[in-house]
């Protein structure tokens, strides 16, 4: 179910930035009727790209995120001379941050944050005006219960200005021209996993890397868990090997042979004790 927000009631917190958003700085808001803490993206945009991003969210539904992990937008609303893109808050912190801070996270929670992402990818998936979501850890947000949700790109890249995720310039698909973005996401959640486990933060350094590899996948017969991760991190990985096959079939080159959302909310690691 969508529905729009035009009459929210909020307030800005003067307090400095809480992080950087992909559009600009990102400051905690309070809606004043309930007294929920929201987020307030600044869209930090040249005078034209602001009036095309406004144009573009003014026709866009607010995600109704209940029960499906994802962080539910409130709209773009004015304040002084600001605009923002207002959402729920978070009480937490990015993937990328979590793992940064506390390096290698424990498999049983490992395993809850990929049933969330499941969950959320699965509706995203439903929805054919949010297919082109690529999964990225750093907007993958966990509040303080372990809870995760993914905060989806509402605004076109085009538009934004917005670089691709390093990590999506590897996928197969660019170099065999096949798939779509469900099959995508099945693929980046495997590195999303390895990141996790591993406790490292970055596996995909840089773009020219990502790009090189993703040419280099092409002549790949199945999966490519040894070309996309470094040797230390499948060590680990195969110390889980329930864990290692949930990355395996992720990392599957031919879109065709890659398990779906729903072939992977059954998986035998989604469930171990």
């Amino acid at each position: 179910m969508e529905r729009t927000t035009n009459n929210l009631d909020w307030t800005l917190n003067g307090e400095p930035k809480i992080r950087d958003g992909r559009y600009g700085p990102v400051f905690l808001a309070m809606d004043t009727k309930t007294g929920q803490l929201l987020s307030a993206e600044q869209l930090e945009f040249d005078r034209a790209t602001l009036e095309a991003a406004v144009s573009q969210l003014a026709q866009k539904f607010v995600v109704d995120s209940d029960g499906h992990n994802l962080i539910r937008y409130l709209g773009c609303h004015t304040k002084g001379e600001h605009t923002y893109l207002v959402a729920e808050h978070v009480n937490g912190s990015s993937l990328t941050e979590m793992i940064r801070s506390y390096g290698p996270i424990p498999a049983h929670l490992v395993r809850s944050i990929v049933r969330s992402l499941l969950t959320g990818l699965d509706w995203l998936h439903a929805h054919g005006s949010y297919t082109k979501v690529l999964l990225d850890p750093d907007y993958i947000f966990v509040d303080q219960q372990g809870a995760a949700k993914i905060d989806i790109p509402v605004l076109d890249p085009v538009v934004a200005g917005c670089l691709p995720l390093p990590a999506s310039l590897a996928l197969p698909e660019l170099g065999l021209g096949q798939g779509g973005p469900q099959k995508a996401n099945v693929w980046l959640l495997g590195v999303v996993v390895a990141h996790m486990l591993s406790g490292e933060a970055k596996l995909a350094v840089d773009y020219t890397s990502a790009a090189s590899l993703g040419a280099g996948l092409i002549s790949c017969p199945g999966s490519a868990v040894g070309m996309v991760l470094p040797e230390h991190v499948v060590k680990l990985l195969l110390e889980e090997p329930l864990a290692f096959d949930f990355v395996r079939k992720c990392l599957t080159v031919k879109v065709a042979g890659r398990p779906g959302i729903s072939k992977l909310q059954t998986h035998a690691f989604l469930s171990a004790s």
